[in-house]
């Protein structure tokens, strides 16, 4: 999910991998959001947006209409639960569905850090993030934002999913990108999804 990686960047983004931190001191996952990791969510959601965007134009009646904004989203999904629906940062911070969650941690000598063994990583990495760069690559588009943050959650994987922008091809069977399963353009992708046309 586009969110949590944009809200792990916001927070542990000076971290160098080792030092631990002050559990006590550290914000809330959803409730203490702050404005960089919402613009952040945006910045990646506006890439999503995009890819939707251009391929509507080439299939004017791909039933895409559940790819809303991430906004949108959340306040349909959880509605009266949001006090605060005016922007992106409110509708997480004031999301009473969202209230005390908190990061995964691991205990190290000293404190806690962030656990870059959970899902964070491991499943919105190279089953999120990479599946929306492959589109992103069929369609010749750029995603700035969503490169950026695969380059920094993979220094903490010890993998390398991409390289000056690029997939890398011996990372890619470790992923959920199209291409890794033969899928080589948008036309076979959107043969192959299970979307209905428009009627």
């Amino acid at each position: 999910m586009i969110h949590i990686s944009a809200r792990t960047y916001g927070v542990f983004k000076d971290w160098d991998g080792k030092t631990p931190y002050d559990e006590k001191k550290l914000p809330l996952l959803y409730e203490d959001m702050d404005d960089e990791s919402a613009e952040w969510m945006i910045k990646l959601d506006n890439e999503i947006q995009a890819i939707k965007a251009a391929i509507l134009k080439k299939y004017p009646t791909f039933d895409l209409s559940s790819v809303l904004p991430m906004q949108k989203r959340i306040i349909k999904q959880y509605g009266d639960q949001i006090k605060d629906k005016s922007t992106m940062r409110s509708v997480f911070a004031t999301n009473a569905g969202y209230a005390t969650l908190k990061f995964p941690l691991k205990q190290v000598e000293g404190g806690v850090v962030i656990d870059t063994n959970s899902r964070f990583f491991w499943e919105d990495i190279p089953f999120g993030l990479i599946i929306l760069k492959d589109i992103s690559n069929m369609l010749g588009l750029k995603c700035p934002a969503a490169d950026y943050m695969i380059e920094w959650h993979q220094k903490f994987m010890g993998k390398k999913f991409i390289e000056n922008g690029k997939l890398v091809k011996e990372t890619l069977k470790e992923t959920g990108a199209p291409s890794r399963y033969g899928i080589k353009n948008i036309d076979q992708l959107v043969k192959l999804s299970n979307v209905k046309p428009k009627l």
